[in-house]
C-alpha cells in the first residue's frame, strides 16, 4: 500500500502579485494534515478507532480489525512505524464500541463490548508484557451492553459507562475499586430512558459527566453529572434545539463543558454548545459545517479553543463517496477550518480527535477511500514543508500570477488522475474537473483577487499548486 500523501495549506489571502514572493517563501512551511507513519495501519477494515497518548507522548490506537476476525487490536507509534502492543488480536472474539485510556501508572486500558461473550462490557489492561482482565474475566456485569465509554478520574480510578439492554438501554456507570466493579449511582440505570451516543468525561475537579442522545426527550442532547450522591442534570435536560446524533463531550482546562453533535434542526450540520454555569449556549453559529455531517469528535486545545472533527457530506472522495475529514476550531468569533476541508484520502468513519501532550491535534479514523476502510492517524503539523514545482513536475500551472486565464499542464503526469479542484484559502470549492485532457485552460476572470489552490488527486496521493489571481 503506497503511503497516502495529504498536502493541505492554510494561508492568508493575498490580493496582488506584489505579495506573491512573500507567499512563496512562507508556503514552504505551511501547516498541513500529514500521516503519522504509514496510512492504513490495520490489517483490514477498522471499526471504532480510538486514540490516546501514553505517558511518554507516544500515540496509541485501538480498533476492531476485520482483517483479524474483528478482534481488538492496539498499536503504538514508535517514532518510525506502528507496532502491536501485545498480540494482534487481544479480545476473545468480535468487539464493538472500543475505548482506550491510560491509568496514572501509564498502563493502557481498553474497554469494549465483547460480542463473543454475550455483548458484555469488558475492560483489559496491558501489564507490560500481556493483556489482562480488570476485574472479572467474564465481563464487568452480566447484561447486554452497547455504547461503552471509558475514562479515568483525576485520582486514577477507572470508570466505565454503557447502555444496558436489561435496563431498557438506560445508562449504567461503574468504577473499579481495585478488586471489583461497583455501581456509581443506581444499578437500574441513571437516565430516564434509552440512550445512544454516550460520552463519559471527567471535569478538572474530578466529577464524572455523561453526554448522550436522550430518547426520553426525543433524541435531544442531555448532560448529567454525579454530585457524589446521585446523577443530576447539567442545565436543562434535552437542551439542544432539536434532535441530535453523535454527541461528543469535552472540557476546557478551566472546567467549561462543551458538547458537539449532528444537529437535525440545522440541516444535519455540526453544532457545538457550552454550559455557562446556568444554561447551554451556542458556541458560534449553530449548524456551522458546510454540509451534513457524520460522526463527531470534540476536543479542547490547551489554550482553550474547542475543536470539532467530523465527516462532511459536502466533500467528495476519489471513489465518489462523501464525508471526508474536516476539523474546525472556534477562534473566539467564528468556526474556522484547521487545514483544508476534506483532507483524508476518503470518506471517514469513527474519527477520534486528541491533543498530544505538546498541544498538537491528532486524528484517528477509518478511511473508506483508497485505504479500503483501514485505520489511519494524521496530525496537524505546523512545520510541514509544502510541495513546490520541483517536487511534482507532472502538475504545471501558468501564468502565475494571472488575471483571467489559467493553464494547467498535465502532459508529464502519468498518474491515474481522479479529480482536479480549485479551492480558495478557506477551502471553498471554486470549480472541479473530472474529465482530463493534457492541457486544461480555465477562465478565472470572475474569481475574486487572492490566492487559490489547485488540488490534483489520484488513486494514492494528493498534490497541490498555488496561484495568485490579480
Amino acid at each position: 500500500m503506497k503511503r497516502i500523501i495529504s498536502i493541505l495549506l492554510v494561508l492568508a489571502p493575498f490580493a496582488t502579485s506584489a505579495q506573491q514572493s512573500s507567499f512563496e517563501s512562507s508556503r514552504q512551511n505551511s501547516p498541513a494534515w500529514i500521516n503519522v507513519g504509514d496510512a492504513g495501519i490495520s490489517t483490514g477494515i477498522a471499526n471504532y478507532t480510538c486514540l490516546a497518548f501514553g505517558p511518554s507522548g507516544q500515540p496509541f490506537v485501538a480498533f476492531a480489525d476485520e482483517g483479524n476476525s474483528k478482534k481488538v487490536a492496539v498499536k503504538k507509534f514508535d517514532g518510525t512505524s506502528w507496532i502491536y502492543v501485545g498480540t494482534e488480536g487481544i479480545s476473545s472474539g468480535e468487539a464493538d464500541y472500543i475505548n482506550i485510556a491510560f491509568s496514572l501508572l501509564g498502563e493502557p486500558y481498553v474497554a469494549y463490548c465483547d460480542m463473543a461473550n454475550s455483548y458484555k462490557p469488558m475492560v483489559i489492561k496491558f501489564n507490560g508484557s500481556t493483556w489482562e482482565h480488570v476485574g472479572n474475566s467474564s465481563g464487568v456485569l452480566t447484561g447486554d451492553a452497547r455504547h461503552v465509554s471509558l475514562a479515568f478520574s483525576p485520582s486514577g480510578t477507572a470508570y466505565i459507562a454503557f447502555t444496558e439492554a436489561t435496563n431498557s438501554s438506560r445508562v449504567t456507570v461503574m468504577k473499579f475499586d481495585g478488586t471489583n466493579w461497583i455501581y456509581v449511582g443506581s444499578p437500574s440505570g441513571i437516565t430516564d430512558g434509552r440512550v445512544d451516543f454516550l460520552s463519559l468525561v471527567f471535569n478538572p475537579v474530578g466529577e464524572p459527566f455523561i453526554a448522550y442522545q436522550d430518547w426520553s426527550i426525543p433524541y435531544k442532547a442531555s448532560v448529567k453529572k454525579f454530585n457524589g450522591i446521585s446523577w443530576v442534570n447539567v442545565g436543562e435536560a434535552g437542551f439542544s434545539q432539536g434532535s441530535t446524533d453523535y454527541e461528543s463531550l469535552a472540557f476546557s482546562a478551566s472546567g467549561v463543558p462543551y458538547v458537539g453533535y449532528k444537529d437535525w434542526e440545522n440541516e444535519n450540520k455540526a453544532t457545538v454548545m457550552k454550559f455557562d454555569g446556568s444554561n447551554w449556549v451556542n458556541v458560534g453559529s449553530p449548524g456551522f459545517s458546510t454540509g451534513e455531517i457524520s460522526y463527531t469528535s470534540l476536543a479542547v486545545s490547551p489554550s482553550g479553543e474547542p475543536y470539532l472533527a467530523y465527516g462532511d457530506w459536502s466533500t467528495i472522495d476519489i471513489s465518489g463517496l462523501s464525508s471526508q475529514a474536516v476539523v474546525m476550531k472556534f477562534d473566539g468569533t467564528n468556526w474556522v477550518n484547521v487545514g483544508l476541508p476534506g483532507f483524508s484520502a476518503g470518506a471517514i468513519y469513527y474519527p477520534c480527535l486528541v491533543f498530544s501532550p505538546s498541544g498538537q491535534p491528532y486524528l484517528a479514523f477509518r478511511d473508506n477511500g483508497t485505504l479500503f476502510g483501514k485505520a489511519s492517524v494524521m496530525k496537524y503539523d505546523l512545520n510541514t514543508t509544502g510541495i513546490n514545482d520541483s517536487q511534482y513536475s507532472g502538475l504545471t500551472i501558468y501564468p502565475n500570477p494571472t488575471s483571467d486565464k489559467l493553464n494547467i499542464d498535465l502532459k508529464r503526469s502519468n498518474a491515474n488522475k481522479t479529480s482536479l479542484e480549485i479551492l480558495n484559502t478557506v477551502g471553498k470549492l471554486m470549480t472541479e474537473i473530472k474529465s482530463f485532457k493534457e492541457n486544461i485552460n480555465l477562465d478565472i476572470k470572475n474569481f475574486p483577487s487572492g490566492i487559490y489552490i489547485v488540488k490534483l488527486q489520484n488513486n494514492s496521493s494528493i498534490y497541490t499548486k498555488v496561484f495568485v489571481k490579480n
